[in-house]
């Protein structure tokens, strides 16, 4: 425990230098987390505490750490994920804290077995705090009336969260449905994963309704549940009239994803204003290439009229690109494709619904060097319209 010792001499003594304290999985006890306790008391510097995976602190030995989160107004992150004994009891400890807490503004409680009860305790924290921004309570077995309680703070802003993980707990249709009527009154939550949550063809049919009305949330993760391909054309069609959407992750759901990703080019026709980015799996082989009759464009022309839809999966990635050329009109997109991260590289581009033709997509590809050249990622080639097969 020497390096427990020299971070608690350190936050004793102050230390301007000491931002963030880093002790998961450091085997502190409840006596140590009484001595940091103490030594927070008079610190004004440290922003950020994690104490996760340090399964010797109770419940009871968290009272110390939480009456000092109720008056310290620096600590803006804490993370006490993994911390088995902590339960109910422990979120009712934090809640108390949480409920007055003016700087706090991102907890994690990742496997922690809080329960609904747990749940509770914490909605009702989080119907007087206003500076919490994210909350994780991903694997914590609140079950569906935990999710209910949670839900219950985020209509009407309640709460003032931004980014909210419940993966890995058993939300079901039930739980979906709390949380879609949650989002039909809600214009402050950006973040919503719920990867892992048993969610279903009827939770889908839920999520897809909110997603009509909310105008707010851009990140929305469903992986590893049961939507399957109809409820993925459910969510998929909410698009069409959702603004705001921009990163829909559906992988492992049992979805035919050429159905998903041809609707997503439908429905961003709807919506000129962003790209999506829609992540599918699914085994992917090369068609013959069909070139589309078409002369070549200048390239600045070209590029200024095409917006697209990001699929990844089966370790490839594809840049859809929709045409300038359709009955939706002009969509506007920056030439230097700035919808694209850095880290995402293409190694495929297929041309939906293309006027370009063969010489008008060899145009897209030598604008871009950086992004579609063989010194980045292995470029598999191109695909005009009807060319692919899934």
């Amino acid at each position: 425990m020497v390096a427990f010792a020299e971070i608690l001499r350190r936050v004793r003594r102050n230390d301007p230098f000491l931002t963030e304290i880093h002790l998961g999985g450091c085997g502190i006890d409840d006596g140590d987390a009484e001595a940091l306790a103490d030594a927070l008391r008079r610190n004004s510097h440290v922003a950020s505490l994690d104490l996760s995976m340090n399964y010797r602190i109770s419940a009871a030995g968290f009272f110390p750490l939480a009456e000092v989160l109720r008056t310290n107004a620096v600590i803006t992150h804490l993370d006490l994920s993994g911390i088995h004994k902590f339960g109910a009891e422990g979120a009712r400890t934090l809640s108390r804290a949480l409920a007055v807490s003016e700087s706090l503004t991102n907890v994690r409680l990742v496997w922690n077995n809080l329960g609904q009860e747990g749940a509770c305790s914490l909605a009702d924290a989080l119907r007087t705090n206003k500076s919490i921004k994210s909350l994780s309570l991903r694997g914590t077995k609140i079950g569906p009336q935990g999710v209910k309680s949670i839900a219950s703070v985020l209509q009407g802003n309640a709460a003032g969260i931004e980014a909210l993980d419940l993966s890995e707990n058993i939300v079901g249709a039930e739980g979906a449905q709390y949380i879609a009527e949650a989002l039909c009154r809600n214009d402050v939550l950006k973040s919503l994963d719920l990867s892992a949550c048993f969610i279903d063809l009827d939770g889908a049919r839920s999520l897809a309704g909110a997603l009509h009305s909310n105008n707010s949330v851009t990140f929305l993760d469903l992986r590893w549940n049961l939507v399957k391909t109809e409820g993925a054309e459910l969510l998929v069609r909410s698009l069409g009239e959702n603004e705001t959407v921009t990163h829909l992750d559906l992988r492992h759901n049992e979805i035919i994803s050429r159905i998903i990703a041809d609707m997503a080019a439908a429905s961003i026709f709807r919506n000129k204003s962003r790209t999506l980015r829609l992540f599918l799996k699914y085994s992917a082989r090369f068609g013959q290439c069909r070139p589309v009759p078409g002369a070549t464009l200048d390239c600045d022309e070209l590029l200024s009229g095409l917006t697209g839809v990001f699929v990844e999966g089966s370790g490839k990635k594809w840049l859809w690109l929709l045409d300038s050329v359709s009955q939706c009109g002009m969509l506007q997109l920056q030439t230097d494709f700035s919808f694209l991260e850095v880290s995402v590289v293409p190694s495929a581009l297929v041309l939906v619904k293309s006027h370009l033709g063969l010489n008008g997509a060899f145009e897209v590809v030598r604008a871009r060097p950086d992004m579609f050249g063989h010194d980045r990622v292995p470029f598999h080639g191109l695909i005009l319209s009807g060319g692919l097969t899934l």
